[in-house]
């Protein structure tokens, strides 16, 4: 018996049941003499069909397979009615194909006016002012065709209907208007709900990663009177008693030191006169401040702290009141910190600090972010310029291997954006602004930070009923023109105050305060991870994909259009206002054949296009060697030094290789090399010298001539290690651990013609002018740690990585044997470029 909802369909319905699953599991057995019926004949369609369905669905996917490009109309006249769409093949969710064989015109205005009226009712007229987002789709349609009488109507009266003798598996065309951003893949990263700590009045939370602690400050208000309170938790989130309580303060802000032996808290006393302050602790003693630090002249209730990385002993405080400053010497007793007052065109309202804590990026409420140079100071801000109009007011930075990634949000209802600045290795006086943004958050967003790579964003959001939300961006697939590259939101809380992320970036903390009820609020730990690759072949335990009703296959986007206005080719990447996007929100679907193109491609040529590096310098020739027998000459002069790297692409390739330096008969005897240090090699119960104007320790490191300070020189480069004993052995012998030493690296000036060796530390001067002949190791305390005592100190100074003033590396090897006595001769060197150098000395014992 016939289906009469579905297989007799009414010759003037022309419509349908479209079926997505075909279970259709039992095929037909054929043998002569066996009577078949119209149920036969449809099981065989169904069986087969069902059979290549779920091979599409379940073994390949669904999206655009190849062709489908949506391009304007040639005739500019019709651009505001419709687009051409060209011939290609795609695959819907339900495994269906949709195959478009020619050239067609979609009238897009009048679907645009059918699906608004839909929406908004039957009379309703878009408004000709208002930018809509609209994707032009695709979508699987089967037409009832060839109709003809039916002799035997199951669901007929009257004995005259019709059925459709064919049925074409055809498409129609779509428009959706404004739609939802659709979420990242979830294998990127993973954002998930792990714990709350249910506190009243958070105000800040920080993270010590070398006591797996973490610390909140809380600010609640009873009776006219505000009381601050310190919490200290261990890695299970139990309460470590007692918490430290100061009495009639706001509690403002928190931050931990670069080492994690101090923690920094900012409080408002009560009292109109009363000045903010920040309290300092050891880490290992919450029951007594090392000092407290008086910040401004007046009152200021939103002042913010910032610690400054490989910098221990300096942080920037800021608010808009208190302005920004800089202090120094805040983790001992005494002498009392001091600070620095960086003048910006007005108060900041967001800062971030570079990784290698060279400079801080301050926002004041304009489009303009300010770049301070932390050593030396006082400096003077370079100007970033952002978009006109554009007023970020949350700022976090990243180091990726192309250098600093600053990200800089603009929360500015109805054009929240976020905007990427990339800091290139010679300083922010060259930042570029990059054109691809992020813009499309499911909520308001009000805060930025960046995970430790760079690669993620992750966006700090709040809804009209106060929820808060935490939003995953992709930034890489922002800067490759992906499409997706925001995650899904995850739920943390109500009344977000403002969110922090580990240093290794597996957790975000985000303190939340109901703003209908004071007493309910909390921290939200939300863990972050990115899948295992390994781990995705676990994903074929999960369920298979299926849907119900098919979907529409987004072929084109457009960002800005107006009702009524053209639809034209992009003329720029990324495509603007009112032009066609076919990569933004497309699905691809592409076949083995190409997918196998792509990986042969990678394969020979490595990933990514970038274009290649500048060519390297040619290497000098060498002097003319002795006169040998039969006039022979020297050896071959050095090769040059290799290109630096080309800018990278969606994965940049490698600059080319320098040309070979013309042959010469002999060694580069000119190079700047190295010619004094603080220090005598070898030695026992050597002292570190005082740096002057500074509160360092430090070691120095001469060169026979200036080094440019452009390109940086840090802890990666300049190396000083501790060797200390260590009663675990897993040999059965004798062992120790090397431990690097974290501290910031400053070019210096030395005086002395010759310079002394071991240099004092009266000959040494910080540089305020170029050009610098040496370099400083600043240790991240004034006082050497007790551990440190009697340990043997390495230093390494990798040669390759400090550049002379005419950008050749410095000679940085030694092979005298006069060098272990302390002398280093004028012809030490083994005249090449780079090399490693190295030595080694003994701090004085306990008790010496």
């Amino acid at each position: 018996m016939g289906n009469c909802n579905c297989k007799n369909i009414p010759s003037g319905a022309r419509s349908g049941c479209v079926e997505c699953d075909i279970t259709q599991l039992a095929r037909n057995n054929y043998f002569t003499g066996k009577l078949l019926v119209e149920r036969d004949f449809t099981d065989e369609q169904r069986y087969t069909m069902g059979k290549l369905r779920r091979h599409n669905q379940r073994l390949h996917g669904w999206g655009a397979v190849c062709g489908l490009k949506v391009e304007q109309h040639p005739n500019p006249a019709c651009q505001k009615q419709y687009v051409v769409i060209k011939p290609g093949t795609a695959i819907d969710c339900c495994g269906r194909e949709i195959l478009v064989t020619c050239e067609e015109y979609f009238d897009f205005k009048a679907r645009f006016l059918a699906n608004w009226q839909q929406q908004n009712g039957q009379n309703s007229q878009p408004d000709t002012t208002t930018k809509h987002t609209i994707q032009i789709c695709l979508r699987y349609k089967e037409c009832p065709t060839e109709d003809m009488p039916v002799l035997f109507d199951d669901c007929s009266c009257n004995g005259a209907s019709c059925q459709p003798n064919r049925i074409l598996e055809g498409h129609e065309f779509d428009v959706n208007i404004d739609p939802k951003p659709v979420a990242a893949d979830a294998r990127d990263v993973k954002l998930k709900w792990a714990n709350t700590l249910n506190l009243t009045g958070v105000a800040a939370v920080a993270e010590n990663p070398d006591s797996n602690s973490l610390y909140v400050l809380t600010s609640v208000t009873s009776g006219g009177a505000s009381t601050a309170t310190l919490y200290v938790f261990d890695d299970k989130y139990t309460q470590i008693p007692p918490p430290f309580v100061f009495s009639n303060a706001t509690g403002l802000d928190l931050a931990i030191a670069p080492e994690g032996d101090f923690i920094y808290v900012a409080t408002q006393p009560a009292g109109a006169a009363a000045l903010p302050q920040i309290s300092v602790f050891a880490a290992t003693n919450l029951t007594a401040t090392v000092q407290q630090i008086n910040v401004g002249t007046v009152s200021d209730s939103k002042l913010r702290l910032v610690a400054v990385p490989g910098q221990e002993g300096m942080l920037i405080s800021f608010g808009p009141t208190a302005g920004m400053a800089v202090w120094s010497g805040v983790n001992a007793a005494a002498p009392a910190a001091t600070s620095t007052a960086v003048t910006l065109p007005a108060a900041p309202i967001s800062v971030a600090v570079s990784p290698g804590g060279l400079y801080a990026y301050a926002a004041s409420g304009s489009n303009i972010v300010s770049a301070i140079q932390l050593a030396p100071l006082p400096t003077t801000a370079i100007s970033i310029a952002l978009p006109a109009n554009t007023k970020p007011s949350s700022l976090a930075i990243a180091t990726t291997t192309a250098g600093d990634v600053l990200a800089a949000l603009d929360t500015t209802p109805a054009a929240s954006t976020l905007y990427f600045v990339k800091i290139p290795a010679t300083g922010p006086g060259s930042a570029n602004v990059e054109t691809q943004t992020a813009t499309g958050f499911q909520y308001a967003p009000i805060e930025v930070l960046m995970s430790p790579g760079g690669h993620w964003a992750y966006v700090l959001e709040q809804d009209a009923a106060n929820t808060a939300y935490v939003q995953a961006v992709n930034r890489h697939a922002i800067e490759a023109s992906q499409p997706n590259y925001l995650g899904a939101p995850v739920a943390v809380g109500i009344g977000p105050v403002d969110e922090t992320l580990s240093q290794d970036g597996t957790n975000l903390y985000v303190p939340w305060i109901n703003p209908a009820d004071s007493t309910a609020g909390g921290v939200a730990i939300i863990n972050v991870s990115q899948t295992d690759c390994g781990c995705l072949f676990e994903e074929a335990l999960e369920p298979c994909p299926d849907c119900a009703d098919g979907n529409c296959i987004v072929l084109a986007t457009v960002d800005g259009y107006i009702y009524g206005d053209s639809i034209t080719n992009p003329t720029s990447h990324p495509p603007g206002t009112d032009q066609i996007d076919n990569l933004k929100d497309r699905r691809l679907l592409v076949s083995t054949d190409l997918l196998t193109e792509v990986v042969r491609c990678l394969l020979e040529q490595g990933p990514g296009t970038g274009p290649a590096g500048p060519q390297g310098l040619t290497g000098p020739a060498g002097p003319a060697g002795p006169q040998g027998v039969a006039g022979s000459t020297g050896a071959q002069g050095a090769t040059g030094p290799t290109g630096t790297t080309g800018q990278t692409g969606q994965t940049g390739q490698t600059g080319q290789t320098g040309q070979t330096g013309p042959a010469g008969p002999g060694l580069e005897p000119n190079l700047t090399r190295i010619t004094a240090l603080s220090w005598v090699h070898a030695s026992n119960s050597q002292q570190l010298i005082q740096i002057k104007d500074t509160d360092f320790l430090g070691l120095v490191v001469a060169f026979s001539g200036p080094i440019s300070t452009q390109t940086p020189v840090d802890f990666n480069s300049f190396q000083v290690s501790a060797l200390v004993p260590t009663t675990k052995s897993l040999i059965g012998v004798a062992a120790a651990n090397e431990y690097l030493i974290r501290g910031a690296v400053f070019p210096v000036t030395i005086a002395g013609n010759p310079i002394p060796n071991p240099i004092p530390a009266a000959n040494v001067s910080k540089v305020t002018t170029l050009p610098a002949n040496g370099l400083a190791f600043l240790f991240p305390a004034s006082k050497i740690p007790p551990a440190l005592n009697g340990a043997e100190i390495r230093v390494r100074l990798r040669g390759d990585f400090v550049l002379d003033a005419t950008g050749l590396a410095v000679c940085s090897e030694f092979v005298r044997a006069q060098f272990p006595t302390g002398e280093i001769p004028a012809g030490s060197g083994l005249g090449l470029e780079g090399g490693l150098f190295f030595s080694w000395f003994t701090l004085p014992a306990p008790g010496t």
